[in-house]
């Protein structure tokens, strides 16, 4: 019976080490499984990273592709810009040309027929003194109208007034002639005359107005206190336009020469105009006013008649 027990507590011993190790060769397969399972998740983390790296750099190269293909949008469309305003530049400096070329005959055709005219009238005069007494004659003057004429051209100041002057421009070449003669006013007169003389006509010849780009942009300098006329603070608050205001590249701007003549004539307008201004302020104004409104209706009339031209 001894024996008995005791072999039954080896069996026993014996089935519990066979639990133990069972139990620890599982907990050893288990722990190799977590293990894989560990370094599984790792690769398939790593998988992940590795291709999020590729998609973030295929979006890089993507974004830096497009942004190159804007920048070289961005250059064609500036050098058609460019090429368009040269192309317009171009075309508008042939329209100036075809202006001048087309005023030039218009002067040309002018002076033919104003000398054709002279030469008739000089022709219907000798017919005439030929057949009307002596006495007439004497009564008339020994030389014909045609010839007095040209003595009195070959004695104004400022020559023969070119065949393609505007009325504008014969207005105020006359008024310069008629400024020497006035009798009273001399201060006046002397006003008017400075500012025909130095400002309003082109030299030498002094029978027609300057462009009105060129008046827009002196007319700073005929503002009291110019020509002996007292200063007035409210004329220091005129801003001299530069030429690239009133002008695109060599040729005048409308655009820009409207909104100028526009800021001049509420500059110049009687009704903004201080109420301390003296007589000579005032003419001067008035004046300075009436030329510039002049000088532009004369732009755009020869603008209407060139693009008539075009058409």
């Amino acid at each position: 019976a001894a024996a008995e027990e005791e072999e039954k507590k080896r069996a026993a011993a014996a089935a519990e080490e066979q639990r133990r190790a069972a139990a620890a060769a599982e907990e050893q397969r288990r722990a190799a499984a977590a293990a894989e399972e560990q370094r599984r998740a790792a690769a398939a983390a790593e998988e992940q990273r590795r291709v999020a790296i590729a998609e973030q750099q295929a979006k890089e190269i993507l974004r830096q592709e497009e942004e190159r293909r804007r920048y070289a949008e961005e250059q064609r469309r500036r050098q058609e810009e460019a090429q368009r305003q040269y192309q317009q530049q171009q075309q508008q400096w042939q329209q100036y040309q075809q202006q001048q070329q087309w005023q030039q005959q218009q002067w040309q055709r002018q002076q033919q027929e104003a000398q054709q005219a002279q030469q008739r009238n000089f022709y219907a005069q000798q017919q005439q003194q030929q057949q009307q007494p002596f006495s007439n004659q004497q009564q008339q003057g020994f030389f014909p109208q045609g010839n007095a004429q040209q003595q009195q051209q070959q004695q104004s100041p400022h020559g023969q007034s070119p065949g393609n002057a505007s009325a504008a421009s014969m207005k105020y070449a006359k008024m310069a002639d008629q400024s020497q003669e006035t009798n009273g006013q001399e201060k006046i007169s002397a006003i008017k005359r400075n500012i025909l003389v130095h400002w309003a006509l082109q030299p030498p010849m002094l029978q027609m107005l300057r462009p009105i780009t060129d008046l827009l942009t002196s007319i700073h300098t005929v503002f009291p206190p110019a020509f002996g006329v007292a200063g007035h603070e409210y004329f220091a608050k005129w801003k001299a336009l530069s030429r690239d205001e009133v002008m695109q590249g060599v040729l005048p701007d409308k655009e820009k020469l409207k909104k100028a003549v526009r800021k001049l004539r509420f500059f110049l307008h009687p009704d903004k105009l201080p109420r301390d201004l003296n007589d000579e302020q005032q003419f001067m104004c008035k004046m300075l006013w009436d030329v510039s409104n002049d000088a532009w209706e004369e732009f755009t009339k020869k603008q209407e008649e060139l693009d008539w031209i075009q058409r």
